[in-house]
């Protein structure tokens, strides 16, 4: 829905509507795109089981290794 309303406005400038780049609506569709691209990785972490369990793996990593060097 937040990039919808600046694709329309886009898609209307391509068949040849005068776009007012001042504009308050524009400028209300601009920030809507900043702000879901903003927000969209955090929606990610909290709903996204398979993006949470890769962000454990990569960033809670357990040192478990142990060292097995036999070349004394």
């Amino acid at each position: 829905m937040c990039n919808s309303w600046n694709q329309f406005l886009f898609l209307s400038f391509n068949f040849g509507y005068h776009l007012d780049y001042k504009s308050a609506f524009y400028n209300f569709t601009v920030i809507a795109m900043f702000t879901n691209s903003c927000i969209n990785p955090f929606i990610y972490a909290l709903k996204y089981e398979i993006f949470q369990k890769e962000f454990r793996k990569i960033f809670f990593k357990c040192e478990t290794t142990t060292s097995n060097d036999t070349t004394s």
